[in-house]
Formats: C-alpha cells, structure tokens, sequence
C-alpha cells in the first residue's frame, strides 16, 4: 500500500481534475474505495493479474484507480441520481427558521408563519395533487426528508426529481403569495 499509494492518488487526481474542482477528502474515499475493488471476490483480481504478467501490477492499479474515479464521477453527474439538478436552497429554508428557546417570541412568530403557510397551502387549487404536494412540502421542511427519501414513499409515487419539482412549485407559490422575491 505504501509504494503504490502514489501513483494510484496521482491518477485520481488527474481523472478529478478534468472534471473540474473537487474537495480534498475525496481522494481518500476513493483511494479505500480503490483498496476495496481489489479486495473484492477474494482478491481475484490480483490473483490473475500476477500469473498473466509480472510487470503490469502497477498499470494494472492505475487503471483500477483511474475506474474508481470515473464511476465516482458518473454517480455525481448521473440524472438519474439528480446529478445536474438544483437542490432547494438554503435561503427557501429561511421561510421556516427553527426558534431556539421554547416559548419565545421567534417561536410564536415562527407558529404563526407556519399556520399561514398551511392555510394557503390548504385552499383548493388548480391541480390535482396539492394535497399531495403539500404532503411533500411539509414532509421536507417540518421532517428533515430528502427528496430521495420522500420518493421512496409509495403513496407519493414520484422520482426524487418530481419530489423536487413539487417542492419547487410550493415554494414559489407561496413567494408569490406572501410578496417575496
């Protein structure tokens, strides 16, 4: 692990660096991860690289390495996982700030907002799923849930992208009826 550490972090580096910038501790995750690969199926990659050809070990773990951090790559960038997609900001999250103190005035406040926030979520609208939207909303913003979360709940029966559309499509509705930008 000491001689080829190197070499193999190198490569990873060099496949990140095309993408883009990255945070430094990823290179540890997958440089385990890279460990993890060719300890898989009880070393059974080794075990036929060394009767094929002695000198090739090395290349053999930067391709390996290099295989890691493309998939790493492909997983972050994936639509499937909402790779592309824009997250809820954390200034939608200003809408439902959390008091500290039991009882205060920002508690009180912050009760208030929620109520109104309800009711108009509440009125009938023009589509056909507000309650479960709203469902959604309060699922994400009262529980903590993560649009993935939240889609594997069968009754909601949408993708984590479709999680997050809803979602966006409440917050601007309620922008635009309390006048916020």
């Amino acid at each position: 692990m000491r001689r080829f550490r190197r070499p193999m972090a190198l490569t990873i580096v060099r496949v990140l660096r095309r993408a883009g910038p990255f945070p430094p501790t990823i290179l540890d995750d997958l440089l385990q991860d890279t460990y993890v690969h060719l300890c898989s199926h009880d070393f059974a990659l080794l075990r036929t690289l060394a009767s094929r050809h002695s000198d090739s070990f090395e290349p053999m773990l930067r391709l390996v390495a290099a295989n890691v951090a493309h998939d790493y790559l492909r997983a972050r960038m994936s639509q499937k996982r909402g790779g592309e997609y824009r997250q809820v900001s954390d200034l939608d999250l200003s809408l439902l700030e959390r008091a500290e103190a039991e009882g205060s005035a920002t508690k009180i406040e912050r009760r208030v907002q929620l109520d109104e926030i309800d009711r108009l979520l509440e009125r009938p609208g023009k589509s056909l799923s507000t309650s479960r939207d709203r469902q959604i909303f309060w699922l994400h913003f009262q529980l903590g849930m993560t649009t993935q979360a939240i889609a594997q709940i069968p009754s909601v029966g949408l993708t984590p992208k479709g999680v997050e559309s809803s979602i966006f499509r409440m917050l601007r509705h309620i922008r635009r009826s309390f006048g916020i930008e």
